[in-house]
């Protein structure tokens, strides 16, 4: 909670600020096919805004395991060096 206040630009914390785990109650990266019926089963669920999340920690778990080593991060996740950077800058991760 403290993250999405600190985070959000807004006046009211919305539900794009929470937290994965908070909104679908489920770990970060989770392959637990028993999952999915409760995160679809969720009200407010947007599978963009799912991807994108899921997307940011892993990219941000890589850059850290990395020491924010761009070039290694990409070979990491076997992007290349330009698409890492074009979500570094979308996720905002610098």
């Amino acid at each position: 909670m403290e993250r999405s206040v600190a985070l959000e630009k807004d006046d009211m914390i919305s539900s794009k600020s929470l937290p994965m785990e908070l909104l679908y109650h489920v770990s970060a990266i989770s392959s637990d096919q028993k999952d999915i019926p409760a995160i679809l089963a969720t009200e407010d669920f947007s599978f963009s805004e799912y991807i994108d999340e899921l997307s940011r920690r892993i990219i941000a778990e890589a850059l850290e395991m990395n020491g924010s080593n761009i070039k290694k991060t990409a070979e990491t996740l076997r992007l290349s060096y330009r698409s890492l950077r074009y979500l570094i800058e979308k996720y905002q991760l610098r």
